[in-house]
């Protein structure tokens, strides 16, 4: 069939449609182009948010006031792609708003750092950033101190979007990591910071609090750096991204595997290996591989995969996944198996063949696992980790099983979750009075009761309704014999 007839593929623009329709609540207002947490599909409208969140996302990571764009990432890359297959210019339009006002206005004016992440959002009603708490970080908050967090991976096209609007912003972001340092002799970080200069820490006089220097963040730390230094030249960039990876490749275990957090029970267990082996090599990408700093870090990147590939990874032994573990809550209460895309690069980047396996044995194991249940909140992520991980697998042994689980997934995706032209945030799940109380109700009954006590629910960002988008679109593509141009995900590993 033609890709525009493509259930998957209508169901995607029939949600972007939505979204630049009413789904910008700053935009008339205050010409804030940014698209909000949370959308009542109902009445069409999304501005501060006085219902709760759903059950498995916290208080703390909740973007009630306005926009978390970290969470929007997947959905700009899906307007801008479907600019790109000739529909409306308005989608693209969209994005290159985002890019334009974000870094002229979100930016913290004294670190230069973005309220994104778990734990900062954008706030339209108060026109700046604002905790995601609300007790603890509204008293924070009072006293001046936003955290910063860097949730995910960035990757290039969005630093580019940026840097074509506003360079400055960019440069002024990168070096406004320097907030999460906290022992300026080690170089040992945390993975919060502060938006403000009035820090918790004095990197000077390092006070030996809570180790939270992820790897995996540094990652994103070094990649961000090695971008603003690769359109810069300013050399202190790059001097500080070379600091911040030696931290963690001078005290690796003798495997040579990355440890995890420093003071932690967890230092001498495995760290996020594999995420910063991916960040250096996509930093050699950005600098240029011909160039010896391109040179420099690739070879830290394939260090680190030869030091995975000399560890005999252990076969996949996991059990089946029953209905049970789709994921009910923050915290897994069963197995689930998770995406696949951080496996699926470490394959093709590394050319470590047990990725591949791994992979496909956690795909397959997933497939002959239990729908998700009828009766109980699923939110979005469950549907869009296990599409991803269908099309990760996909990706690398091009078996029709797992495009084919893939379909069942985006079925039950939009059976369970497409009301009134968007995606909800979470599924089987009902909103009524007293108070905007929450209800839950077998998937079989939601019309009735929707007409007697609420509505079936609301678009969240935050549960990962932009990544199954993403997945949708992919999907579409590849149903209809396109290309897969939007590939493997970057942002989310």
């Amino acid at each position: 069939m033609a890709l525009e007839d493509n259930p998957n593929f209508q169901a995607v623009v029939a949600h972007a449609d939505a979204m630049l329709e009413f789904g910008r609540p700053g935009l008339s207002k205050s010409g804030c182009p940014l698209f909000a947490g949370v959308v009542d599909g109902v009445s069409r409208t999304s501005s501060l948010s006085l219902i709760p969140p759903p059950p498995g996302v916290r208080m703390g990571d909740f973007n009630w006031a306005g926009n978390n764009l970290l969470h929007d990432i997947p959905f700009l890359e899906v307007l801008l792609q479907l600019a790109k297959l000739g529909r409306r210019e308005s989608y693209s339009q969209a994005v290159e708003d985002i890019w334009t006002w974000y870094a002229a206005h979100a930016a913290h004016p004294e670190s230069g750092l973005f309220p994104w992440g778990e734990h900062a959002q954008w706030s339209f009603a108060d026109n700046g950033a604002l905790p995601c708490g609300f007790s603890e970080g509204l008293r924070l908050f009072r006293e001046g101190f936003i955290i910063h967090e860097h949730m995910r991976f960035v990757p290039d096209w969005f630093w580019e979007g940026l840097w074509k609007n506003n360079p400055e912003a960019v440069l002024r972001f990168a070096r406004g990591l320097n907030n999460h340092i906290v022992d300026e002799r080690s170089f040992e970080h945390n993975r919060h910071a502060p938006l403000t200069r009035s820090r918790w820490r004095d990197p000077a006089h390092p006070i030996g609090d809570k180790g939270h220097d992820h790897a995996r963040h540094s990652g994103f730390f070094i990649f961000d750096t090695a971008f603003a230094y690769a359109k810069s030249s300013d050399r202190a960039l790059l001097d500080w991204a070379r600091r911040k990876l030696a931290w963690h490749l001078d005290q690796r275990r003798p495997d040579g595997i990355v440890r995890g957090c420093v003071r932690s029970p967890n230092w001498e267990n495995e760290g996020q290996h594999d995420s910063l082996a991916l960040s250096c090599y996509d930093a050699a990408l950005v600098l240029g591989r011909e160039t010896s700093e391109g040179r420099e870090f690739m070879a830290h990147a394939l260090e680190l995969f030869a030091a995975r590939a000399r560890q005999k990874m252990a076969e996949v032994d996991e059990p089946e996944y029953p209905e049970g573990s789709w994921f009910l809550g923050y915290w897994r209460k069963a197995p689930t198996p998770g995406r696949g895309n951080l496996d699926a690069l470490m394959a093709r980047r590394s050319g470590h063949e047990a990725y591949t396996r791994r992979l496909l044995s956690r795909a397959r194991r997933a497939a002959a696992g239990a729908p998700p249940p009828s009766a109980s909140p699923v939110l979005t992520r469950a549907y869009a980790e296990r599409l991803d991980l269908a099309l990760s697998a996909y990706d690398l042994s091009k078996e029709r099983e797992h495009l084919d689980y893939a379909l069942r997934v985006a079925d039950w995706a939009r059976r369970d979750l497409f009301r009134n032209g968007l995606f909800m945030g979470v599924a089987n799940m009902l909103y009524g009075p007293p108070g905007n109380a929450e209800y839950y109700a077998h998937a079989g009954a939601q019309q009735e009761a929707a007409g007697r006590i609420g509505h079936p629910g609301y678009y969240f960002s935050g549960t990962g309704t932009p990544d199954l988008l993403r997945g949708l679109l992919r999907l579409a593509l590849l149903q209809e014999g396109r290309e897969d141009s939007l590939g493997l995900d970057l942002h989310y590993r």
